[in-house]
């Protein structure tokens, strides 16, 4: 049955892929877009089709705009009054909120409330302006709501209390979102959902991603590194990074995510759920060791101790990777479970996070081939 979807977040990973999605089994998408001052009057659906031919042929991206069935708005969700440019007269089946700041420093905190809390608000009351009784609205959070904590995340909510700390801002932030998407869906008789998603690589057969942030910011400083190793001594050198090799990442795939979320949507039936897509075989530091040792050609790459750095000091570059890896390597360190009991009940056979080392290889080196060629080119 087609369906008509409101969409936020068209122009990152996750939002694109999941229009794509959508598109391609027959329902209709209205997007919203992030207006700019200097945007030009269709530079807005220029934006999102660039996004969407990451995971379409442009021409079947256009074709969809053409015949009415990708609807572009331009509009910023913090801005309330920039939302009435949405299509007043339509209902909407679904709301898919996937916008948020990614942003997690604390000098950014005031943008990441105003973005994930401020945000969030207006997306959810014009799904309540234009919802009928049967519309949902589904939220995308992240698996690290718990931020510090130990032990096993519930698919359930979590209470946002006191004593609760987080490894940033961004986390907070999603958690706060949960709490008063939740309450608000609650008050309103609305239906609503939480998917949480662990840290989201590329497709898997691919590695194809719109933006590249997170554990990629660290490759493009590793890449440097080692184009720069390559031009000058033309050695292999030692990087080392501190944390335990059986440490964990818990990895999971673009379309996975995507097509788990889907999947779960159509089948459940009972409202305010919340559930954890994450890898139940996700990857060792020891793995990702040797997927790095393979994609770089002048860096021996080897998780360390504190030890080992005691008795061998950081050199000049370690520190640099060092400052590199701050935002990826606490979700290894903090060896957070997360509950999946639901989810699997729910999708049977069909709950899936392959994604092993050959996955994850054929993604970095992918991405290390392609960025070197930038840096190198011949």
């Amino acid at each position: 049955m087609s369906k008509h979807i409101l969409l936020t977040g068209i122009t990152g990973n996750l939002g694109a892929f999941a229009a794509c999605r959508f598109l391609q089994g027959g329902h209709t998408v209205t997007a919203l877009v992030r207006a700019r001052a200097a945007l030009t009057e269709n530079a807005h659906h220029k934006k999102a089709v660039k996004s969407l031919s990451a995971f379409m042929d442009r021409e079947e991206a256009q074709g969809y705009i053409a015949a009415g069935r990708l609807v572009l708005v331009k509009g910023e969700m913090t801005v309330p009054e920039s939302l009435a440019a949405i299509p007043a007269g339509d209902v909407y089946d679904e709301t898919w909120h996937f916008a948020s700041s990614l942003k997690y420093m604390p000098k950014d905190n005031d943008e990441i409330m105003a973005a994930n809390l401020g945000g969030l608000q207006n997306i959810l009351d014009v799904h309540r302006r234009h919802c009928h009784a049967a519309s949902r609205f589904i939220y995308i959070s992240t698996a690290y709501v718990g931020g510090k904590r130990t032990g096993t995340l519930p698919e359930a909510p979590v209470p946002l209390s006191e004593d609760a700390t987080f490894n940033n801002y961004y986390e907070q932030s999603k958690l706060m979102a949960e709490n008063l998407m939740l309450d608000f869906t609650r008050r309103h008789g609305l239906f609503s959902l939480i998917f949480r998603p662990s840290i989201v690589m590329g497709d898997k057969t691919n590695g194809r991603l719109i933006n590249y942030t997170g554990m990629f910011l660290a490759l493009d400083a590793m890449a440097s590194l080692n184009e720069h190793i390559r031009k000058t001594s033309g050695d292999r050198e030692l990087l080392r990074f501190e944390a335990d090799a059986d440490n964990r990442l818990n990895l999971v795939p673009l379309d996975d995510v995507i097509d788990n979320m889907c999947s779960l949507n159509e089948q459940v039936t009972e409202p305010y759920q919340v559930f954890n897509l994450t890898n139940n075989t996700s990857v060792t530091l020891q793995q990702l060791e040797e997927v790095l040792n393979g994609a770089f050609s002048h860096l021996e790459i080897r998780v360390a101790t504190r030890k080992d750095f005691e008795v061998r000091p950081r050199n000049r570059n370690e520190k640099l990777m060092a400052y590199g890896f701050n935002y990826i390597l606490p979700y290894a360190k903090n060896q957070l479970l997360f509950n999946t009991e639901k989810s699997s009940a729910v999708l049977g056979g069909a709950y899936h996070y392959a994604f092993y080392p050959d996955a994850l290889r054929k993604i970095v080196t992918g991405y290390v081939q392609r960025k070197q060629a930038v840096l190198a080119p011949v």
